[in-house]
């Protein structure tokens, strides 16, 4: 867990990930491998994916929720805050190279 100290007038960026998204791998390249949250053609193996296969991926996930909790440590009291995404639409976009 990254912990931050954020004193007043100063601010963090950083990324989150679920948990089952993220493994360390072994060996010579070993290092923190991230998975893709949504589905992505230009991942490896895109070129045996189709279209209608992808929008298949996509379509999966409309009504699905996404949540975040940030917890906030003031003066030893921790909150708790819960953000909730829900998927209601998707748009797929071609991606010039």
């Amino acid at each position: 867990m990254n912990l931050h100290i954020v004193v007043r007038g100063t601010s963090v960026t950083d990324t989150i990930f679920p948990v089952d998204n993220v493994s360390y791998g072994r060996g010579k390249s070993g290092g923190w491998e991230k998975e893709k949250l949504f589905p992505d053609r230009t991942a490896s193996g895109a070129d045996t994916r189709t279209a209608s296969w992808f929008e298949n991926q996509v379509k999966a996930l409309v009504g699905k929720t996404v949540q975040v909790l940030l917890a906030l440590k003031i003066e030893d009291v921790v909150n708790e805050y819960i953000f909730s995404f829900v998927i209601n639409d998707y748009k797929i976009r071609k991606i010039s190279q």
